[in-house]
This record gives C-alpha cells, sequence and structure tokens, in this order.
C-alpha cells in the first residue's frame, strides 16, 4: 500500500489529504490528522482532548489498532532509557482499553472521561503504576522483562489486536533518542509513515504496521543471543592484533573452570566434537578397544570412537529420561570395553551415580557429552564437576551458550589436560601465544605427538566470555519458557519432557514433546503442519542405528533399540531459546493446537 503524501503538521493545522482506503493503521496522531475520518467513530472531544493530552506527556507512545475502518483499542505509555545500559524500555499501563466504536460514537464525552480517570493523572500525564503488577495483568511475565520488555508489550498488544480482528496496528512515539527507537521499532515489523517537530529538541513519529499484509514472520527454532558486550569484546580482540588462540582464550578457560567448580581444568577447543575426540584420545583410547555410548544421540558422539580406530556399541535409552539405560550399558559390557560416553540428553542429566558405580566395578573410564548441559546439576553437583574422567560442552550456535563454533573439555586430571592441549594444535609442545609474545628468543619448539588443529581462536573466546556470565540467566529464561510450555500444553494428548530430579538443574537446550498413541497424525505430518504455521521444529535425533554407516557396519536394527525408535517415530523439538517472547511461546501452543486438530 502506498501511503498518501502528507503536509507537514504545524500546531492547530489539520490534514485533510487523505481518505480511509490510504490509511494501513490508525493512532492518536491520525484521530488529529485526519477528522473526517475518525470524527464519525470516536466524537471531536474524544479525539481533540486524548492527542493533547498524550502531546503534554514529555516522553511517550501511544498505540492504537484499527478494525474495519474503526478504533478497537489503543494504549499509553512511556518510553524510557534506564539502567547503565541505557536500554529502551516500555512501561504501558496495565490494561489495554478495546473500544467499542458505536457506543463511543454514542457517548463520547462519557467515553472520555471514563478513560482519563483511569489512564491519566491531573497533569495529563500515564499515571505509572506498578510494573511488575502492569506486565503480569497483561500475560507479560516480570522475569521476561530483562532488556525486551517493550517488545513483550508490543506483541502482547498486537496478539489481542489480531484477536479483535484488527487489520493494523500504528503507533506515535515522540522520544529523544530518536534513531535508536526507530531501528527498535523496525526491528519489531513497523515503517515510518510520517515525522514532523514537535519543538525545537523533539521529532514525533508515526510508525505503521500492517497485520494483514504483514503475516507473522518464520519462527525459527533456534536462535543466539548475542549482546553488545559480545560484539564489543570481538572488536577488542581484533584490534589487539591477536585473534587466534591467546589470552582472551586463557581467560575464557579460567573463567569456564571457576564456574564449573570441583577444581577442574578447561581446555578451549573448536568445537564439541574436538573436545570428544581429544578426551577419548587422553584416556588412552585405541584399535581393538569398545566404548558403550547411546544410540540416541547426533553422530559425533559415535565419531569420534572410530577416529581411534575403536568401535562404539550401541545401547538404548531409558524411558522415563531419555539417557542412557545403566542397566542395557552393564549388559553390554565384554572384555574389550574401555570407556563410556553417557549423553545429558536435552539438558536433563544422565544417571551418572549409578554409572560410575558400573564402570567403577568394572574398571573402565567415563566421559560425559555435555553438549547440551551448561548448565545442568546432578545430585547438586554441576556437570563437568562428577567424578568422571572427562566432561565435554559445546558452544555451537543452537546451545544453551555460543561462541559460534566451539567446546571446552574439562577434566580433574592434570595429565589429560595437558595431553589435551598438546594434541589440540598439533603435538606443540609449547603454547603458541608465549611463543610468539616471549621478549626473548623463543622460536624452539618440538612436536611429541601427531596432533590436531582443535585450537578455539581468541574471537570465539571473546564471545564466550559474556556468554559464559549470562548462562545462569539464560538457564532461567529458557526453564520459564519449558514452565509456559508445561501449563499450556498439559491437556493435550502429549508426552511432555522428562524434568530434572528433586533439587537439580535442568539446562532445557531442548523441549522435547512425544505425540500420545491416541494421536492419530503422524510425528512427519505434525511437523509439517508446524511449519505451514511458521513455526520452527526438529527431530532430537534420529537414531544412529538408522543411519547407514551405522547401520551397515555394526548389523543395526530398529528391534535392538525399541525404546529410541519408539520415541523417535513419535516425538519433535519445539523452539526453546532466550530470544523467544511469551507471545511467541503462545503462537507455538497455537501452532501445536491446530497441528494436533
Amino acid at each position: 500500500m502506498t501511503l498518501p503524501q502528507r503536509t507537514p503538521h504545524k500546531e492547530g493545522c489539520l490534514c485533510r489529504d487523505a481518505t480511509l482506503d490510504d490509511l494501513v493503521a490508525v493512532t492518536e496522531l491520525h484521530m488529529a490528522a485526519f477528522p473526517e475520518f475518525f470524527l464519525s467513530s470516536l466524537g471531536p472531544a474524544f479525539v481533540h482532548t486524548m492527542y493533547r493530552a498524550f502531546l503534554r506527556n514529555s516522553s511517550g507512545i501511544f498505540v492504537v489498532a484499527e478494525t474495519e475502518g474503526r478504533v478497537s483499542g489503543f494504549a499509553v505509555g512511556a518510553l524510557q532509557s534506564t539502567g547503565k545500559d541505557r536500554h529502551l524500555a516500555l512501561r504501558m499501563l496495565p490494561q489495554f482499553v478495546w473500544a467499542l466504536a458505536p457506543a463511543v460514537a454514542r457517548h463520547p464525552m462519557r467515553v472520555l472521561r471514563r478513560v482519563l480517570s483511569q489512564f491519566f493523572s491531573d497533569g495529563g500525564v500515564p499515571a505509572m503504576p506498578d510494573a511488575g503488577a502492569a506486565l503480569r495483568s497483561i500475560g507479560v511475565s516480570p522475569a521476561m522483562q530483562g532488556g525486551g520488555v517493550a517488545g513483550h508489550l508490543l506483541a502482547a498488544f498486537e496478539r489481542r489486536a489480531q484477536a479483535r480482528g484488527a487489520s493494523a496496528v500504528t503507533l506515535t512515539t515522540d522520544v529523544l533518542d530518536n534513531e535508536r527507537a526507530i531501528q527498535f521499532y523496525k526491528k519489531h515489523g513497523y515503517a515510518v509513515a510520517q515525522e514532523f517537530l514537535q519543538d525545537k529538541r523533539r521529532r514525533m513519529f508515526v510508525m505503521l504496521k500492517d497485520l494483514k499484509m504483514s503475516a507473522p514472520s518464520f519462527l525459527p527454532f533456534a536462535l543466539p543471543d548475542i549482546g553488545e558486550e559480545e560484539i564489543a569484546e570481538v572488536v577488542q580482540a581484533l584490534r589487539s592484533g591477536w585473534v587466534t588462540t591467546g589470552p582472551k582464550a586463557k581467560q575464557f578457560e579460567t573463567d569456564f573452570a571457576q564456574y564449573v567448580g570441583g577444581d577442574v581444568e578447561a581446555v578451549a577447543v573448536n568445537s564439541a566434537t574436538a573436545g570428544l575426540h581429544l578426551g577419548l584420545e587422553a584416556l588412552g583410547v585405541g584399535p581393538g578397544d569398545e566404548v558403550i555410548t547411546t544410540t540416541h544421540t547426533f553422530t559425533a558422539t559415535a565419531e569420534i570412537i572410530r577416529y581411534l580406530g575403536a568401535d562404539p556399541v550401541f545401547v538404548d535409552v531409558n524411558a522415563d529420561t531419555l539417557c542412557i539405560d545403566v542397566d542395557a550399558v552393564e549388559a553390554a559390557i565384554t572384555p574389550r570395553t574401555k570407556a563410556i560416553i553417557p549423553v545429558h540428553f536435552a539438558g536433563r542429566s544422565a544417571d551418572m551415580p549409578a554409572l560410575l558405580k558400573v564402570a567403577q566395578k568394572h574398571g573402565l573410564r567415563v566421559m560425559e557429552d555435555a553438549a547440551h548441559a551448561l548448565p545442568t546439576t546432578c545430585g547438586g553437583r554441576m556437570v563437568g564437576a562428577l567424578d568422571s574422567d572427562v566432561t565435554v560442552f559445546s558452544f555451537y550456535a543452537n546451545k544453551t551458550m555460543t561462541t559460534g563454533e566451539g567446546g571446552m573439555l574439562v577434566t580433574r586430571d592434570p595429565a589429560i589436560a595437558k595431553r589435551a592441549r598438546v594434541m589440540r594444535l598439533h603435538g606443540i609442545n609449547r603454547d603458541a601465544f608465549d611463543r610468539f609474545t616471549s621478549k626473548a628468543p623463543s622460536w624452539y619448539y618440538e612436536i611429541v605427538a601427531p596432533g590436531f588443529k582443535y585450537n578455539m581462536t581468541d574471537i570465539a573466546a571473546s564471545m564466550g566470555i559474556h556468554q559464559l556470565r549470562k548462562a545462569s540467566l539464560f538457564q532461567t529464561q529458557r526453564a520459564h519458557i519449558a514452565a509456559l510450555y508445561d501449563q499450556a500444553l498439559a491437556q493435550l494428548p502429549l508426552i511432555l519432557p522428562p524434568h530434572a530430579a528433586p533439587g537439580d538443574i535442568h539446562s532445557w537446550h531442548l523441549y522435547v514433546i512425544r505425540l500420545d498413541d491416541t494421536v492419530q497424525v503422524g510425528r512427519d505430518q505434525f511437523v509439517e503442519r508446524m511449519f505451514e504455521q511458521g513455526i520452527g521444529c526438529s527431530v532430537h535425533y534420529i537414531p544412529l542405528h538408522l543411519h547407514p554407516y551405522w547401520r551397515d557396519t555394526y548389523q543395526l536394527t530398529p528391534e535392538m533399540f525399541p525404546v529410541s525408535q519408539r520415541i523417535y517415530e513419535r516425538t519433535l523439538s519445539l523452539p526453546i531459546y532466550t530470544r523467544m517472547t511469551e507471545a511467541d511461546v503462545a503462537r507455538v501452543v497455537e501452532a501445536v493446537k491446530k497441528a494436533l486438530a
């Protein structure tokens, strides 16, 4: 739609050059700018009094929804820059007004008095009640505020507007930090339709969003949550001139070891796959050995066993936890068995006490695949600080924290840590950063083993430093989303994901639902229906026994892994990540309900 050409707004001068068909949405400013439309539905007294009340506000926002050519609802709030990081925060009033146009037209002054008494103080400034109560009243949890409350509130308003059949939303905003505000609203789908000077210091903006023409954007399955802190640290690393493994990587390792606790050492690598490979190599696994792991995992868990010439032995998972079945592990032990690799599926810990007891009984080494498990606890202790030999974490883009690509090996054994550091960089016996920054001749080094190229760069570590500081907050936000899902999906024919054991922490890397046997639609069709509604989903995992290489090499069949096979056939993973709003969660829930129909 092409917006009409508007004459510049001046105090006391109303523009009269637009028609109803030209409007994408209606705002309080449009009420004043296009009286030939609005006077018929709201009345002149209502229009002008609300407009003047808004202009008296020093910095504010007025959001209006249009339904079939009439104002169907509006909300008033204040935009502020708050906190040391100067994040934009939007504090709206505790409820939205949804005006019935015929009633307003019949009794404009009665409605006007009611609105003004409810929404404005004597001075004409919007009353600002308790922020927490205001947020809860419109379905936004204060726990989700974290710098994004404005987006949550706008989304909540738009959701209610759509529920009432609104075709569009327009907002009028009056702020000092114009460019930042414009970028913020553009991020949420608004386009600048009009601007004019309110006074010498401040510009007024009208921004439009057509709810019918702009269908909801695709909600991806996962998105990283990267802030300005990470970006600034990366820029600092770039400007330092040292971009490969150096001081940032060392700081990240130190910080990570402290975060995990338990006096572990941390070795930063360029992927969790690299970390698993280094860990198993340091444990002495080689040709002729067997390593027991789960079939219900990504191929990296098993492929690193083959890297070393050993053979994986696959076992089924526990139906309640979806983690490795400890009884099946013990039944699979042979004289060739050298190690066990459990996977903390979706962010819930495996039964490590029982598994470690089996390993100790049979003299086996244990390396935990903790790609999903930061932060996760088991028996009150952080995964990574348990009694295993090695634990490996992933920082891939879709994980609970990210360095783009990256991973971390942690261990209490100094010999394992030393071996991993040597092998991650070609088997060189000296640290590259020390060699190249020493003020004395330090060119000499020795190759002590045929190592690999698995080191993490300082660029990646720069992201990790700040992502790690947010890891606990990220977990809290993911747990909140999981709780919203639990509540909203509880009455549907679904088996919801297992929670952590009482007193423990689940990282909620994944939220995996299983279709009940009573559901007629198949899993594949269900996923297709979700995508048709613009919701990204995934499946975790296609079990290894179904992949050609593993199936054919080790003669695996679905009947050998009945639990994993059944889970695979009926499960999918819903989006769960910190950039999701509660409106996003509600959208996913509605899509699930429709997909089940």
